[in-house]
């Protein structure tokens, strides 16, 4: 019987492909035993899960784009008659515009790089690796979740960073703080997180970044590792830690050209979207100072 990756793999780019797949697996981690049998109710009650997480529309339609992936899949190999999302379609609005005023401070960064903690010792290291990919590279939690030990040159200082459904393949400097961390976290720490796998596979060993269990860390899970035990306002988003990235670098008069080949953007204009003009910040400025009363 054809596997579910075999069958994202004939269906779709190279590129998009690792991602669909990730996002299948969170939707199978959630619902358990009852994916092959769950109808529209259970599907709906998933998608109502992420919303609370605070997804972007945009990722909540992914979402809902690879779990009617996953049940074509079931139908097309005889598991299942029927399709029970076949016809869903979410109304949740697109904003493309992004929210430049509401993203994160430089200091709400590096608060996070310097004061997350993982109580099992074995993991702060790991969990070090993952904010600091998406602090320094702004990477998306599909292209960390991708990343492979060999996607890591030590002695050049380079991440390969694999793109994904917006964003192209790049390769990106490492800091020099990086450096020695991913290097005793791959030498020290990935080979006993390793040893947790009980039924290790290809792809499990070749995955940089590993769950608790030696498994290829999910994509779904960066968010709920970097806001473990923290209050809900407190909790930072990933996707807009990436936004707060390269709205910094732009703010900071980088050329746009160089960030948006940074941020692997296909087009100048996706780029420009994070610009922010001197009135905006003005405006933004004001409204902490003394917000205006709505009339």
């Amino acid at each position: 019987m054809k596997t579910l990756e075999t069958f994202v793999n004939e269906q779709y780019s190279p590129k998009a492909a690792p991602g669909y797949i990730s996002m299948i697996k969170r939707y199978l981690n959630y619902i358990g035993q009852k994916s092959t049998t769950a109808g529209y109710t259970e599907i709906l009650e998933y998608i109502g899960h992420l919303r609370k997480l605070e997804l972007h529309p945009k990722s909540l339609a992914n979402n809902l784009f690879c779990i009617k992936i996953y049940y074509r899949w079931l139908n097309a190999t005889g598991q299942r008659a029927d399709h029970p999302c076949q016809h869903l379609n979410l109304q949740d609005q697109i904003n493309k515009k992004i929210p430049v005023e509401s993203l994160y401070s430089k200091e709400t960064l590096n608060e996070l790089l310097k004061n997350h903690r993982n109580k099992r010792t074995l993991m702060q290291r790991r969990d070090q690796v993952i904010i600091t990919v998406l602090i320094y590279q702004a990477l998306t939690v599909q292209e960390i979740a991708a990343i492979n030990t060999d996607d890591i040159n030590l002695n050049e200082a380079t991440i390969k960073a694999k793109g994904g459904y917006k964003q192209k393949a790049r390769i990106l400097s490492l800091q020099a703080n990086q450096i020695l961390l991913l290097h005793q976290y791959i030498t020290e720490d990935r080979p006993e997180i390793v040893k947790r796998n009980k039924q290790i596979t290809l792809d499990d060993e070749a995955a940089l970044l590993l769950g608790d269990t030696g498994n290829r860390l999910l994509a779904g899970a960066v968010n709920k590792l970097i806001n473990k035990r923290k209050p809900r306002h407190e909790r930072l988003i990933p996707l807009k830690i990436r936004q707060s990235v390269i709205a910094h670098l732009l703010k900071a008069n980088n050329d746009l050209r160089i960030v948006q080949v940074f941020a692997g953007h296909g087009r100048a204009g996706s780029t420009e979207e994070y610009k922010q003009t001197g009135l905006e910040e003005l405006k933004t400025l004001i409204q902490k100072l003394h917000p205006l009363e709505k009339t």
